[in-house]
């Protein structure tokens, strides 16, 4: 009877055992995906989904703005190290839906489709950053789309100016817009 015990209490144990590898397993494992998930988020790009009500409202006015092509503001102040948001607005003007315009995250200063440049005081060691989502744009459709725009703590102080381009589906037009970012 004694030995019968034991067994009981033993199975006990090792039930309780287990329950506890368990938990601690699926914590383990939800950690990780967590983190596999933001890791790849990042990797990805894009600024995210979220937008303010100050956002949606200048969202909301830019499609209002007169042209094929808006960026907006023209012209803002940064301290080294600071962001900006910054809105722009694009029209397709042509029948064809434009996909992959940019695939999203940091957008490239490489002729294209869609890039800018960089001009000004010092351009040669400047060092901005321009974020954005995915965009894409149905036949005769408007959009507008929010960007970031970040300058490196090593970029010397002065005036910068991020021109734009866009180029139809057609590549038949080359829409530029130009802005102007003094940096302190």
């Amino acid at each position: 009877m004694k030995n019968f015990n034991l067994k009981k209490k033993g199975a006990v144990e090792m039930s309780l055992n287990l329950i506890i590898m368990l938990v601690i397993g699926l914590t383990v494992m939800g950690l990780i995906i967590a983190f596999v998930t933001n890791f790849l988020n990042e990797a990805v790009g894009g600024i995210g989904d979220t937008l303010s009500d100050a956002e949606e409202q200048r969202l909301r006015e830019i499609q209002n703005e007169q042209g094929n092509f808006v960026v907006q503001p023209s012209q803002f102040t940064l301290s080294r190290g600071g962001s900006r948001t910054i809105f722009m607005k694009m029209e397709n003007p042509t029948s064809e839906a434009v996909e992959g315009i940019f695939a999203g995250g940091v957008l490239g200063t490489t002729p294209g489709r869609f890039f800018y440049n960089i001009t000004g005081s010092n351009a040669a060691n400047a060092n901005f950053r321009v974020e954005l989502n995915p965009l894409r744009l149905d036949a005769s459709q408007t959009n507008s789309f929010r960007m970031i725009v970040s300058v490196g703590g090593g970029t010397p102080s002065g005036n910068y100016f991020l021109t734009f381009n866009w180029q139809d589906p057609t590549f038949a037009r080359n829409y530029t817009q130009s802005i102007t970012v003094v940096v302190e």
